[in-house]
């Protein structure tokens, strides 16, 4: 702040007002460089308007703010007070005062301009953001750097498709932008990584819940995303020296293990681009990933250069043990310490962080359309694209735990031998439905499927976004009415997203302790069906509630369903199919249902929106001394609508 700092024309303890933002972002960058600090300042230099609503919004989001106020209603600054409360019958802040002795320590003061001329008005204010990380650590398995470490063999130097593999827990959605690793070369004959393979695959536990239901360990199950990390596209750091100690190293399954294997622990720092893989855990909804890893050794390097990923010197077990294949993943074993190691026997992790960015925070008052829910394409052989070409319609269920708008839907899909429509994979028309739920518990089928229709829209072709999400896949084929199932059916998943005004768009109206369930339906028209475009909707690798479920018929739909199967030429049969898709959007629901134009304020506009909305005629009298706008609409209902009109 350069209080009292003479050089800068700061007497008798003053600060200038122009230092109070930069002093703020400057210290947490000291303290952290890692955060992202920013400031607004409101004051007749900017032009902001410090208003009431400012005030509330910050305080409300555990935000303390700054004012410069005047001390003596003269029409000068005198003070900067640290702001904590408000308090709004009385329309007062509360500041925290150090020189006058107040029990709590606070002083409320009158929220008024300092053209008021009245003690302790306000000049100017400044309102922080701390800002998240750049890049978080979110799971960290740091390497045993003693002579109980061991290096596992990774490297497919001799043509063994090596692979090892590790879980972690994700209990935060975010993109996963770099992965770091920490290994060491056999006998410390260093050679050069040509490239380092890493994939994330989803978590096939113990028993049931995953494509093996007899396996007594869990392992990596479908696969979600992977990738190729070239040189130089990766960092190379000695990271540690145990010199005179060593480790021990071991090429499973050959035994024994080696005990004086290496000494030297190296770290490598892959880094990942943020719209790779978005791992999708919460705090009430933790996932267990997978992360797999081999590399592929320059041919420069000496000929006995060999290396291996690191166990982890993290006292408590995390999760399962590791796994290890020599055969591409096709099969897993279980890591234990081998002989003559002093644990053998005994299961063990191994080390690696996965580091996650962080989103840039939303400004106050500005919300941005959010995923509220997403059930992940499954891109591995096991997908399936399930028939949703008129007259099948297909439905999965979400629940929802919050009141917004959704304003975006996302399906993943693919259409049948790849053939397009005449005109392109977007020369098709789209009709999606939401409907209520019938548990499976009220049922008459024993399971749950659509009840009410509570809204549906057709998209025409081209009016929405298409776009590929990967190629070169082979996924089968399933029509649930024929029994017709071809492996492989199509080798192209297609991402279509459904842009909703927010006006037209359905107010889901979940809540955190009373979540609703809702159906999504799905069926699509081709417009050129003499040309076989069959389109198909993805069968997803996150299963929750019921199965989906399908029918014939025309949407909007109310009627019976059917479960859907894999089918019994499938590895999962019987197991219960659940859709790709994604349901967004973190646009508040009105709660006061007059503000039809979402503006946060109910005027003549909303009338409009009402009349167009409703189709019916209006009639308007304006009661300015109640400032109530009532407006009948003529309809054969003769329905009164009572607008009420805040003066915003």
């Amino acid at each position: 702040m350069k209080t009292s700092q003479s050089n800068f024309n700061n007497n008798y303890g003053w600060s200038w007002s122009s230092d109070m933002g930069p002093a703020f972002t400057g210290y947490v960058n000291l303290r952290n460089a890692s955060y992202n600090p920013s400031y607004t300042e409101y004051s007749p230099i900017t032009g902001k308007a410090l208003t009431w609503a400012v005030l509330t919004n910050e305080i409300n989001n555990n935000r303390p703010m700054v004012f410069l106020v005047d001390l003596t209603g003269d029409g000068l600054t005198e003070h900067f007070v640290t702001v904590v409360g408000y308090d709004a019958p009385t329309n007062q802040y509360g500041f925290l005062d150090t020189w006058n002795v107040i029990p709590t320590g606070i002083r409320w003061e009158t929220f008024q301009g300092i053209n008021t001329y009245q003690p302790w008005s306000i000049w100017g204010a400044w309102s922080f953001q701390l800002g998240q990380p750049s890049e978080v650590t979110k799971w960290e398995q740091l390497p045993n750097m003693t002579d109980y470490g061991m290096d596992v063999r990774c490297d497919r130097r001799d043509d063994t498709n090596r692979v090892l593999a590790d879980d972690f827990l994700c209990e935060q959605t975010g993109p996963i932008t770099k992965v770091r690793l920490w290994g060491s070369w056999k006998n410390d004959s260093k050679g050069q990584i040509k490239t380092i393979h890493l994939s994330i695959h989803s978590d096939d536990p113990v028993g049931i819940g995953g494509t093996d239901p007899t396996n007594t360990y869990s392992k990596p199950d479908q696969l979600l995303w992977s990738g190729d990390f070239n040189a130089p596209h990766f960092t190379e750091t000695l990271f540690y020296d145990l010199t005179p100690d060593f480790e021990y190293w071991w090429s499973p399954p050959t035994l024994p293990a080696i005990p004086n294997g290496d000494q030297r622990i190296w770290q490598y720092e892959i880094p990942i681009d943020s719209n790779a893989f978005v791992q999708q855990g919460s705090p009430s909804n933790p996932i267990i990933y997978w992360l797999d890893a081999y590399v592929l050794i320059d041919n420069n390097s000496p000929p006995d250069a060999n290396f291996g990923w690191k166990t982890s010197g993290e006292t408590t077990h995390r999760l399962d043990d590791a796994v290890w294949s020599n055969n591409n993943g096709t099969t897993w074993n279980e890591m234990k310490y081998p002989p003559p190691h002093p644990m053998a026997g005994i299961s063990f992790d191994l080390a690696f962080a996965i580091i996650m960015g962080q989103p840039e925070p939303n400004e106050p008052n500005e919300p941005t359309d959010t995923k509220g829910w997403l059930q992940s394409p499954d891109l591995s052989e096991n997908g399936v694209d399930v028939m949703a070409t008129e007259p099948l319609i297909l439905a999965d269920d979400f629940e929802c735990n919050k009141s917004t708008r959704i304003t975006d839907i996302t399906i993943w899909g693919s259409w049948k031998y790849d053939i397009l429509p005449l005109g392109g994979p977007n020369d098709v028309n789209f009709t999606l439905s939401i409907h209520s739920d019938i548990p499976a518990s009220q049922s008459p089928t024993g399971y749950s499927m659509p009840n009410d229709v509570l809204w549906h829209r057709d998209f025409l072709a081209g009016t929405y976004e298409v776009s590929i999400e990967q190629e070169q896949i082979n996924e089968g084929w399933w029509n649930p009415y024929y029994m017709e199932y071809i492996f492989p059916g199509d080798h192209i998943c297609w991402k279509y997203v459904f842009h909703i005004p927010k006006t037209e768009a359905f107010c889901q109206r979940g809540e955190p302790n009373k979540p609703i369930v809702y159906w999504l339906d799905v069926q699509a028209c081709p417009n050129d069906v003499s040309g076989g475009a069959q389109f198909g909707w993805k069968s997803s690798i996150n299963h929750w509630n019921d199965s989906a479920v399908w029918t014939m018929g025309s949407e909007p739909y109310v009627g019976t369903w059917n479960k859907l199967m894999y089918p019994s030429q499938h590895p999962l049969y019987p197991q219960p199919i659940d859709l790709a898709f994604a349901i967004d959007g973190n646009i508040p629901c009105c709660q006061r249902c007059a503000d039809f134009d979402l503006s946060s304020k109910v005027d003549f506009v909303d009338l409009s929106e009402f009349s167009s909305a409703t189709g019916c005629g209006s009639a308007l009298q304006e009661d300015m001394s109640s400032q109530t706008l009532t407006a009948t609409a003529m309809c054969s209902s003769m329905t009164s609508l009572s607008l009420q009109n805040s003066g915003t």
